[in-house]
């Protein structure tokens, strides 16, 4: 996603631009009696803060976001599941 912001509907400031990117794959095998399911999220969202800055409602010209999250699950039946997460 991309998009052009125009803060606090001041002109003559420009805009600020915002740039978001994300991939989120899931994978999922069901067997018997097996379950496994692994997901993986990503995100990265760049911001230029350009207008925001010159009226003085921003520290920052440029902000980044970074997240990677993984998830695994494993099963042997459905109610006894092992499950983990990690946030990078």
């Amino acid at each position: 996603m991309a998009a052009n912001i125009l803060p606090d509907r001041a002109a003559g400031f420009g805009f600020n631009q915002t740039l978001g990117v994300g991939f989120d794959p899931q994978y999922q095998s069901i067997g018997d009696p097996r379950i496994v399911t692994a997901r993986i999220t990503h995100i990265n969202e760049q911001q230029e803060l350009g207008s925001s800055f010159l009226q003085g409602n921003s520290s920052n010209v440029h902000n980044t976001l970074e997240s990677l999250i993984a998830r695994s699950v494993f099963g042997a039946r459905p109610r006894q599941v092992a499950s983990q997460q990690r946030a990078f």
